[in-house]
């Protein structure tokens, strides 16, 4: 048997898409054919009856005509007259018009004068008037006059000292005075001898040594030390939540964007790998309940459902 191509399960597919296609397009046609033949009959049907119909009053009227022929008929007497059928609903108002308006009549004599009505409650009081302009001003009064100056008394005697009043309250501190001349450097003194040796303390905590967390993102929880790349750059944290993308305040840039290297030479021809397994060919192919079987040549088997397949082809096509 000759090793088949590759797409060799897709040319069968497609064969097998291809005759249900015509299928499909043999049964539609052959649909549309029964649907005209029985619009036929139903016309067809239609005709008889409706002239069935036709014939059987033209021979209803020839036969009532024909007994009405048959009988003698004389002029009765007036029969009495029948009583008064009730009287009908009342009639809509017509749709006249109102005529012109007529001339006016003559002027009518003066009434009496009527009587006086009842005085009226009091209103309520107004609102206050607005302030009125400020007045001229008066003439100024004359000047009364001058007192006579009194003569100046001789001088007292000198008092007594008094106590000594209490201490007074401190003064505002002086200006900085100007600072005084460098002495001279004194000599250095021996060294001490070397202390003992202290306790050892207790450990300090773990220090993390922070992580590579890849492209920036808004909204992210990052540490000290955390690296993110930003721009082509790499950035370090230096503070928790740090405030803002970078760069900025929080963060320290640790590597540049670098640029890119020429091409390397070509490396030498590696040595031939091992031999893969050899391919299998088609052995069969068939149908079972709308599943197509693909059979190798090697045992193997391959399925592929073509209902799913058919129900997109025929959902894409329209």
């Amino acid at each position: 048997m000759k090793t088949q191509q590759p797409n060799a399960l897709l040319l069968a597919v497609a064969d097998v898409i291809h005759d249900e296609r015509l299928q499909r397009t043999a049964s539609d046609r052959e649909l549309k054919a029964d649907i005209a033949r029985a619009r036929e009959r139903i016309d067809e049907y239609g005709n008889v009856i409706e002239t069935k119909f036709q014939a059987l009053a033209h021979c209803m009227r020839d036969t009532v005509t024909e007994a009405v022929g048959m009988l003698d008929v004389k002029d009765g007497k007036d029969g009495a007259p029948g009583p008064a059928g009730p009287q009908g609903e009342r009639g809509e108002p017509g749709l006249g018009h109102f005529g012109p308006a007529g001339p006016a009549g003559p002027q009518g004599e003066r009434g009496e004068p009527g009587l006086n009505g009842e005085r009226g409650e009091r209103g309520e009081p107004g609102e206050r008037g607005e302030t009125g302009m400020t007045g001229a001003q008066g003439e100024r009064g004359e000047r009364g006059e001058a007192g006579l100056n009194g003569e100046r008394g001789a001088a007292g005697e000198r008092g007594e000292r008094g106590e000594r009043g209490e201490t007074g309250m401190m003064g505002a501190q002086g200006e900085r005075g100007e600072p005084g001349a460098a002495g001279a450097i004194g000599e250095r003194g021996a060294a001490g001898e070397r202390g003992e040796r202290g306790e050892a303390g207790p450990m300090g905590p773990e220090s993390y040594p922070g992580q590579a967390r890849g492209l920036y993102q808004e909204g992210e929880h990052y540490r000290a030390m955390d690296c993110v790349s930003m721009g082509g750059c790499e950035w370090r944290a230096v503070k928790d939540d740090p405030s803002g993308p970078p760069p900025g305040d929080d963060w320290r840039q640790t590597a540049k964007q670098g640029k890119k290297g020429d091409k390397g030479e070509r490396g030498a021809i590696g040595p031939m790998g091992i031999p893969g397994p050899q391919g299998a060919s088609i052995a069969d192919i068939e149908v079972k309940d709308w599943d197509l079987v693909v059979t190798l040549s090697n045992g193997a088997y391959l399925t592929c459902n073509l209902f799913t397949l058919f129900e997109r082809y025929h959902r894409e096509a329209a």
